[in-house]
């Protein structure tokens, strides 16, 4: 049976799946919600690889969900050199990045990003400017 792996995006946690987990518990789905570290990429990518490997533990593929950032990560985590990693058998991007391999995800220049007030581990920005940082590009 194939297993699910939930990866949240930027300014989010594992308790952003919270809604969806009873609902995948109901239908006898087998799941995990990872809690990205947010460090560095690679312990990012590290996170992901060990619920991967724990999902997978017996034999079972695992499906790997990415919202948002978090598809960035599950882009890194499930291939090495161009080969599928452990078990993970697919692929799913949730409003997500995409990336190719050798890719790096750079926020820097990124609308909304002079926005955010970064205070050591806490982000905030200013619910005024939300339309205009982050959903320009929306009607």
């Amino acid at each position: 049976m194939n297993r699910l792996l939930l990866v949240h995006g930027a300014f989010h946690g594992a308790w952003c799946w919270e809604k969806l987990t009873p609902e995948l518990d109901h239908r006898g789905v087998v799941h995990e919600a990872v809690e990205l570290p947010f460090t560095t990429t690679e312990s990012d990518v590290a996170e992901v690889r060990a619920a991967i490997d724990r999902l997978g533990s017996d034999s079972s593929g695992v499906t790997i969900l990415g919202h948002s950032f978090g598809g960035a990560v599950i882009s890194a985590a499930a291939a090495v050199d161009g080969t599928g990693y452990g078990a993970a058998s697919s692929l799913v991007y949730l409003t997500a990045i995409v990336m190719a391999p050798g890719q790096t995800v750079d926020f820097s220049g990124a609308p909304g990003m002079a926005a955010i007030e970064f205070d050591g581990e806490v982000a905030r920005f200013d619910p005024a400017s939300a339309r205009s940082a982050f959903y320009h590009c929306c009607t």
